[in-house]
């Protein structure tokens, strides 16, 4: 039985190649942007080692962490609007974006940016995760809402006086299915 810890967000994520499995898919409008989008949501499966085999437990540190399991979501809008209705330029880039997605999970190229077709659900893919330190914020007090910031001040900790840091594992790039 294994004794390595379960990541949490306290502990910095190795920046490294993993497997990934998607394990939910949709297509909606963003809630703040409008913009349609497919989103994935992901799970790690592993690390991947040189021999293209995977381990779901990691040295972080000195000290054994389970990775697999965590969770991650990355969006793809396939169409990008702005005031005056479609951003053409934005919209470009997006759907090449998407149509490059598609190619790396081995997905019919012909696809209609206005209701693509999911089929990534199940599909693990060789995938590179870095760290994203993201500190905790308070809530926002009424003068700085009013003032239009959206979040509040960076919280200490009230021993060390350092900020408090969480840590999630971003997709940053796709390889392809993974074998």
């Amino acid at each position: 039985m294994s004794t390595a810890t379960k990541y949490n967000q306290t502990v910095k994520w190795p920046n490294d190649n993993f497997v990934c499995r998607v394990i939910d898919e949709s297509f909606a409008p963003s809630k703040a942007s409008g913009n349609p989008m497919i989103t994935l949501t992901f799970e790690t499966v592993g690390m991947l080692k040189n021999d293209n085999t995977t381990t779901d437990e990691v040295d972080i540190g000195g000290e054994d962490f389970m990775i697999a399991g965590v969770k991650l979501v990355n969006y793809y809008p396939t169409i990008v609007l702005d005031g005056d209705g479609i951003n053409t330029e934005k919209t470009k880039k997006a759907q090449a974006r998407v149509a490059e997605l598609y190619e790396k999970f081995n997905l019919d190229a012909s696809i209609n940016f206005e209701n693509p077709v999911l089929a990534f659900k199940g599909k693990s893919v060789m995938v590179y995760l870095q760290d994203e330190a993201k500190p905790k914020r308070r809530s926002p007090t009424k003068e700085q809402l009013d003032a239009g910031i959206r979040e509040g001040e960076i919280v200490l900790n009230p021993i060390t006086r350092e900020p408090v840091i969480d840590h999630w594992p971003k997709l940053n790039r796709i390889y392809g299915l993974a074998v």
